[in-house]
């Protein structure tokens, strides 16, 4: 029996919806099957990227037997993600995520959210249920740190994906200036993180 390919998944607040809107005609483009639906503004960055775990194990449930990929909505996808497909005909492979080192930082490499695989395996779920209850417990957490946290505690097979497929449009191509992005990230939460922290919100 084949595999089934990936469904790409994301949410977005209403003022992402430009953005989400770009990245489903991205997807479109490529015949990429997604499900991307709106969700309630928690009124904090921090709060509405902490329902990530709570979203993909929602989708989950409706999908068991399919890997799924997430995707920030405020990214594009420029070429067809071949390494995802290949994952999913492997079947093996519970998570793909890439952790990334900036250049001259002393700073350790940091696992990057922006765009997550998940197969349809017993560890991935596992890996959900934990990054879930790190992100209740610590609501105000950045979610890439407690996906991080959460990897560590999970026994896991994981595949390193290159930086390509979560190419941040700025930071990267300083860093990786004849890259070729597969996926682009254009992180307009760094826009309205800014804007919460000038208001007096949560850093």
């Amino acid at each position: 029996m084949t595999n089934p390919p990936p469904l790409y998944v994301s949410f977005y607040t209403p003022d992402y919806k430009e953005c989400a809107d770009r990245l489903r005609a991205s997807l479109g483009a490529l015949n990429l099957p997604c499900l991307i639906q709106e969700m309630p503004d928690q009124g904090k960055w921090h709060l509405n990227c902490g329902l990530k775990a709570t979203f993909l194990t929602y989708v989950r449930e409706y999908y068991p037997h399919r890997p799924l990929v997430w995707v920030d909505a405020d990214a594009v996808v420029h070429r067809p993600p071949t390494l995802f497909d290949n994952l999913a005909a492997s079947g093996v492979m519970d998570v793909g995520v890439c952790r990334w080192k900036r250049l001259h930082s002393q700073r350790s490499a940091e696992v990057l959210s922006g765009t997550i695989y998940l197969g349809a395996t017993p560890g991935a779920g596992e890996l959900l249920k934990t990054w879930d209850e790190e992100c209740r417990a610590y609501p105000l957490r950045w979610d890439q740190v407690s996906l991080s946290v959460s990897i560590m505690k999970c026994n896991l097979k994981i595949e390193w994906l290159p930086v390509t497929y979560v190419f941040i449009h700025d930071i990267h191509r300083w860093e990786y200036p004849e890259a070729q992005p597969v996926i682009e990230h254009f992180q307009y939460s760094r826009v309205r993180k800014s804007r919460e922290i000038a208001e007096g919100g949560s850093a």
